[in-house]
């Protein structure tokens, strides 16, 4: 198992872990300002690299659940302290609905479906920039402490 470290950004503290060899993935997402107060929504533009598809040119599904995976994470912690209580993944479940192509720009979005204690709920999806939805997940994640 990786170990997680932590760097320090402007937004404050960042976990983060390697694992293998090759590209990193990385989902840096932002706020959509003009909904904020209306809803809590992540979103970036994701271009994913060729060396994470397949030799058709398909992105590999793990590769679609970590995209998935960053901007649930994102979208549910929102407004949580930056230096509080670390968060741990508790259950994901995602689903690809259609394919996901190397060197296209993808939508990747995320929010916060619910707060139950020290659980958040989180929804996150992978759209095409014509508004298709490719991929969908939901996570539970857990505050420590």
């Amino acid at each position: 198992m990786s170990a997680i470290r932590y760097c320090a950004t402007a937004a404050g503290r960042v976990a983060y872990s390697t694992v293998g060899a090759g590209p990193a993935l990385l989902c840096d997402s932002g706020w959509v300002t003009h909904l904020r107060g209306q809803l809590e929504l992540s979103a970036d533009v994701w271009h994913p690299d060729e060396a994470l598809a397949e030799s058709d040119g398909h992105v590999r599904p793990e590769f679609l659940w970590a995209a998935l995976d960053c901007a649930g994470g994102i979208g549910a912690f929102g407004n949580a302290v930056p230096n509080g209580p670390p968060f741990v993944l508790g259950r994901r479940s995602a689903r690809q609905l259609g394919p996901v192509r190397a060197r296209k720009p993808y939508i990747v979005v995320g929010w916060r479906l619910a707060e139950e204690g020290r659980k958040m709920l989180a929804g996150s999806a992978l759209f095409t920039t014509d508004g298709q939805a490719v991929g969908v997940a939901r996570a539970t994640w857990i505050r420590l402490g």
